[in-house]
C-alpha cells in the first residue's frame, strides 16, 4: 500500500473534514491512482492552526462521533496534544493528481460553455462571485476549497478512519508501507 506523510492538522482534515486536496510543489504521485495510507507526520504545521477551513471543520458539523483526534472546541485545543503524530490515521483513494492550472483551465472552459449556452447561462455566470481576475476567468474556481494556486493537487476521495492509529516512520513523497504495517492498517479499517 502506498502512503503519504502529511503534517497535522492537514492529515486530520483529509480523514475527518472532507479535505479532498493535498497541495504539493511537485506531483509526487506520478501516474499512481489507488488506495493511500494517510500518515500524520511528527510535526504540526503552525499555519494550519489558523487556517479558516481547519477552524470551520473543527467547530462545524463535520465532527464524527468517537473521533479520538478531536478533544473539544477550536479555542480550547492544546494543538500539540490534539492529534496523533508519526502514525497512519486512515486511508483514502487517490483519484487524481494535476497542476492548479489544469483544474482552473477546465473550470474556465466549463464557464465559457455555460456563458455561451444562452441568456440563462450568461446570467448564471455573471451572478457568480469574482476571484479578482475579472470577466469569465474571474469566475473560475479550483477543484476544491482546499486547493491552492501554483501547486499540484493530489485529489482524495472515500477517506476511512482506522480504529487505532498505526505507528510508523514517515517518508518524503509517495512511499510504500512495510508489509507488517500494511497488514496492521488493513486489519484496523
Amino acid at each position: 500500500m502506498k502512503a503519504i506523510t502529511i503534517r497535522q492538522p492537514w492529515a486530520w482534515a483529509v480523514i475527518h473534514a472532507d479535505k479532498t486536496v493535498e497541495n504539493r510543489s511537485r506531483n509526487i504521485a506520478g501516474d499512481y491512482r489507488g488506495l493511500v495510507a494517510i500518515h500524520a507526520g511528527l510535526k504540526i504545521d503552525e499555519v494550519g492552526q489558523h487556517d479558516p477551513l481547519i477552524r470551520e471543520a473543527w467547530t462545524g458539523e463535520t465532527r464524527l462521533a468517537g473521533d479520538p483526534d478531536r478533544p473539544g472546541s477550536y479555542h480550547d485545543v492544546p494543538w500539540r496534544k490534539a492529534f496523533s503524530y508519526g502514525r497512519v490515521i486512515g486511508v483514502a483513494d487517490l483519484v487524481d493528481a494535476h497542476h492548479a492550472t489544469d483544474c482552473y483551465d477546465a473550470d474556465t472552459k466549463r464557464l465559457i460553455a455555460l456563458y455561451n449556452s444562452g441568456p440563462e447561462g450568461r446570467k448564471e455566470v455573471e451572478a457568480m462571485p469574482d476571484n479578482g481576475c475579472g470577466g469569465i476567468i474571474g469566475k473560475a474556481r479550483f477543484c476544491s476549497l482546499w486547493a491552492h494556486d501554483e501547486m499540484f493537487h493530489l485529489v482524495f476521495a472515500n477517506p476511512r478512519l482506522i480504529v487505532c492509529p498505526v505507528p510508523v516512520r514517515g517518508q518524503l513523497g509517495l512511499w510504500t508501507l512495510p508489509d507488517d504495517i500494511e497488514q496492521a492498517v488493513r486489519r484496523r479499517l
